[in-house]
């Protein structure tokens, strides 16, 4: 890969096969959870689908960096994938079905390519830098393009609040703007992803260190559909050789008719 121009979809919906058929063989009764260092779960099956993920993008991309959730392989590369084997551990482990696998692909400090696959709805949100967002569904085998509406009225707009780390000050904000309904979600990255299908219109994450793995792919996925992030200070993420993984501030990902409402009120 050079240069800012990437174009490899049917290469991840055919690996979203791949994790479909590994996915759809496993054992939920022995998912071996345990907690790591920092206190979060983690089980053998993000480990076993960080392993297959890493091992396909060495095979694709094997000069290029990889920082995950579970480990890091760094190269001298101005390419990065940014990878969550499962976003949303504790809802996988609730077996709700409100978890995704991501996979973002950065070029310094700019997003090229966002991969999410909703593992229990069969569908993969893609999208590449300039060349718009879609939803492959694996049901129908049919593809459709995301774009937000501009016919949205605001006065029923739906946000969103996290179903395992529900936070006061986030609901505290949501209520100030007055949204007309909540829903309760797991996975940051389908909660972005509700937005960008129009299913919701803003959701505030103002707890700290959301790690990159978590924002890279919907990110993209999200502003190709005509969405739009918000970063405290207007401050976005770098993921060119950050000092660390994680963001520490708060975000908002949301509607663009829900722009001039949300930033007064932050």
């Amino acid at each position: 890969m050079s240069g800012g121009s990437v174009k490899y979809k049917e290469l991840f919906i055919d690996f979203a096969k791949v994790l479909q058929t590994r996915i759809q063989s496993w054992d939920l009764s022995k998912m071996h959870a345990h907690d790591k260092a920092d206190g979060s779960p983690v089980t053998r099956y993000d480990e076993e689908l960080n392993r297959v993920i890493n091992h396909f993008l060495r095979k694709n991309f094997p000069q290029h960096n990889i920082v995950g959730e579970e480990e890091q392989d760094l190269k001298e590369s101005e390419f990065t994938w940014y990878v969550d084997p499962i976003d949303g551990t504790k809802e996988f482990i609730k077996q709700n079905g409100q978890w995704a696998v991501q996979i973002g692909l950065s070029q310094k400090n700019e997003v090229l390519l966002g991969f999410v696959f909703h593992a229990s709805q069969n569908k993969l949100y893609y999208a590449e830098k300039g060349e718009g967002s879609i939803v492959f569904d694996f049901n129908t085998r049919k593809e459709e393009k995301l774009l937000l509406s501009t016919d949205f009225e605001i006065q029923e707009s739906v946000g969103l609040a996290s179903f395992s780390n529900r936070d006061q000050a986030e609901l505290d904000y949501l209520e100030r703007i007055k949204i007309s309904k909540l829903t309760e979600m797991g996975s940051f990255g389908l909660k972005v992803i509700q937005i960008a299908t129009g299913k919701a219109h803003v959701y505030a994450n103002f707890r700290n260190l959301i790690g990159l793995w978590d924002i890279c792919a919907p990110a993209v996925i999200l502003t190709e559909a005509g969405g739009k992030f918000y970063f405290e200070n207007e401050n976005p993420p770098t993921y060119y050789q950050p000092e660390n993984y994680q963001v520490n501030r708060k975000l908002l990902a949301y509607h663009p008719a829900m722009e001039d409402k949300i930033l007064r009120d932050i």
